[in-house]
């Protein structure tokens, strides 16, 4: 899957084709995916159903991109700029990173989710905020690949 930050939209003003949404909702009512909800639902933070949405797109042999023009005015309450929430959303992010990449890859690329050492130290050197964050993004990468070792993949 071609999780390219420059071309991958996300959720906010999202467009698909007709056969991209059927293949969507047809994988996830009967097919793989309908085991894993890649969208925030309730108290989760997880996330990843815009990715996994234009992945299809990917898979059906459709491209994805970015229009500069479209502009979106994001009203944001204060209690989602809080760092604790930030750092819970960091997590929910990167457990849903994880588990795209699995899912799409044929490579092993989920390989590159391992926590290493230099991630640690990383982790240690940075200051607060960002400390907080890239913690919590380590603990959800941690988390994605426990999940996904439990269920054999």
């Amino acid at each position: 899957m071609p999780r390219l930050a420059e071309t991958m939209p996300c959720g906010a003003g999202l467009c698909v084709r007709r056969v991209v949404a059927q293949r969507y909702l047809a994988l996830h009512e009967n097919g793989d995916r309908k085991r894993f909800q890649f969208d925030r639902t309730g108290e989760s933070l997880v996330s990843g159903g815009d990715n996994d949405l234009a992945a299809c797109a990917c898979e059906l042999g459709m491209g994805v991109g970015l229009i500069s023009a479209l502009k979106l005015t994001h009203l944001i309450p204060p209690e989602r700029v809080t760092l604790d929430y930030l750092a819970k959303l960091a997590e929910g992010i990167y457990f849903s990173a994880v588990i795209l990449d699995a899912l799409y890859a044929k490579d092993g690329r989920i390989e590159r989710h391992r926590v290493t050492w230099r991630d640690r130290l990383r982790s240690a050197l940075l200051r607060r905020p960002h400390r907080k964050i890239f913690a919590a993004s380590l603990r959800g990468r941690k988390k994605a690949l426990a999940w996904l070792a439990s269920r054999g993949g």
